[in-house]
């Protein structure tokens, strides 16, 4: 699991994607899937195409072509484990979790120079 680092207070796009066993993008894909933010964390997401976003902890969204955007904000300095859990479609997809530090250079975090 790679960190990464965004911006506190800030909303930006979170993009999802559904990978192949090569590698690759799999736009064949359009799958339900929900995002699951850490419960402790104060992060929300919300979806990106709606103009009145109602922010929660989780979603449940399709895939279009192997991919998915959500618009994402954290009014605190914290690191955050968001997962992907396959709901439905043609085959499962495997789970992921990945981790962000909002707010914080992630070379502080992890002690690199």
């Amino acid at each position: 699991m790679k960190p990464s680092e965004i911006p506190v207070r800030n909303e930006v796009v979170l993009t999802i994607k559904a990978i192949n066993d090569d590698g690759f993008l799999d736009i064949k894909r359009d799958d339900l899937v929900e995002i699951v933010l850490d419960p402790n964390s104060h992060a929300q997401i919300g979806y990106l195409e709606n103009s009145n976003i109602i922010w929660s902890n989780s979603l449940l969204i399709r895939l279009e072509a192997g991919l998915a955007k959500v618009k994402f904000v954290d009014p605190k300095f914290e690191r955050i484990r968001i997962s992907v859990e396959w709901i439905e479609g043609n085959s499962k997809l495997e789970s992921s979790e990945v981790q962000l530090f909002v707010g914080y250079r992630v070379s502080q975090i992890i002690g690199l120079p």
